[in-house]
């Protein structure tokens, strides 16, 4: 049986290792320069937290001709007053006030399709108030969506973590799009159900998102970025996935309870609410990292070391992935215990959906 699991353990990591080969980079070249205008369109709602760092990062990343617009939804802390004073330094940007939220219509989604009737751009980039980006990042994806002849790129950040759950939960977003989603397939064909997208950090061209049918298309999905990315390729554009670590930070939750609510509200969704298919993962990661782990546990007590192997390779699956996101290499020694975790969020947020309590987010609740 461990001789079996290791032959696995093995073929997986040789899939981990060649798939990464497909995603792109994002880099600047000084040798590319394009005048094209970009809009800098971000929601923000109760982000009083965020505001003066995503400020002090976008005016020392936006280029000459762009612009920035941020949406207040209906904050009810000091962001609008932290807005307000912040944006004077700015020439190109101004703060709108979001209208009431209509039904059927998730937040977040309606903040983005608010700001897009107001972008003058030929390039629209979609940020999350609790990210921060580095000089060059926009006209770095410029020059890959031209290069790669695509109408929509986005990426996953690289994360600033807290807490126990933030570190053991937070970095596996960069694990199940490296693990499990065939890369080549996402970046270079039209298959639907090869998309995963960061809603954190997404840059359409106009066209592309006016032909994808835009946020109004999604509006009730509450993975709007991953349905975003499947709209795009179904309009017949290209869309991109590229590792955009080097450019992107992102500080997604504040406290184990904000990762263990917002998780909550992604991740059945996140696998289109499919039963069978949570089952199956569940199976799946209970043979190939949860018990590997549980094995080693008892080649310790026993010293037998060649019961460590299997949990030695799992470690490796991980580490394949967190060395070309920038993530600690330390936290692959734990991998199976976030396994083990995850696989108890996602039935947290079975029992959620199940019960119709819907997810509650932001202090609205959806279905």
């Amino acid at each position: 049986m461990i001789v079996s699991l290791c032959l696995l353990l093995v073929l997986l990591f040789v899939w981990t290792v060649v798939n990464g080969l497909f995603m792109p980079r994002l880099t600047y070249s000084a040798n590319e320069k394009n005048a094209s205008c970009v809009s800098i369109l971000v929601p923000m709602r109760n982000e009083e937290r965020n505001v003066k760092t995503l400020l002090s990062s976008l005016y020392e990343a936006m280029p000459a001709n762009s612009e920035l617009i941020i949406l207040d939804d209906q904050s009810t802390d000091n962001t609008r007053s932290l807005l307000e004073s912040g944006l004077q330094r700015f020439s190109n940007a101004s703060v709108i006030d979001g209208a009431p939220l209509p039904s059927g219509w998730i937040g977040k989604v309606h903040a983005c399709h608010q700001l897009s009737k107001r972008a003058n751009g030929d390039y629209l980039l979609f940020l999350d108030a609790d990210v921060t980006i580095r000089p060059k990042t926009i006209e770095a994806s410029i020059q890959l969506l031209l290069k790669k002849r695509a109408g929509f790129l986005s990426g996953f950040p690289k994360f600033i973590k807290k807490g126990i759950l933030g570190h053991l939960l937070i970095p596996l977003q960069h694990f199940l799009v490296g693990f499990h989603l065939p890369l080549y397939l996402a970046n270079h064909s039209s298959m639907i159900k090869a998309s995963a997208a960061h809603g954190s950090f997404m840059m359409f061209t106009k066209s592309a998102y006016e032909k994808a049918g835009g946020h109004e298309g999604v509006r009730g999905e509450i993975v709007d970025d991953v349905a975003l990315m499947r709209a795009v390729k179904r309009s017949g554009n290209r869309a991109i996935l590229a590792n955009i670590t080097d450019y992107v930070d992102c500080y997604m939750y504040d406290t184990n309870r904000e990762v263990w609510n917002g998780f909550t509200k992604n991740v059945f969704t996140g696998i289109g609410r499919s039963y069978v298919l949570a089952l199956v993962l569940t199976l799946f990661y209970t043979v190939t990292f949860i018990a590997p782990f549980v094995i080693a546990t008892y080649g310790v007590v026993t010293l037998n070391s060649w019961l460590l192997l299997p949990y030695g390779i799992v470690v490796l699956i991980r580490l394949a992935i967190d060395l070309r996101v920038k993530e600690s290499p330390l936290l692959s020694l734990f991998h199976p215990i976030a396994i083990l975790c995850l696989l108890a969020l996602l039935l947290r947020s079975m029992y959620v959906n199940t019960r119709s309590k819907g997810y509650t987010w932001k202090g609205r609740t959806y279905q």
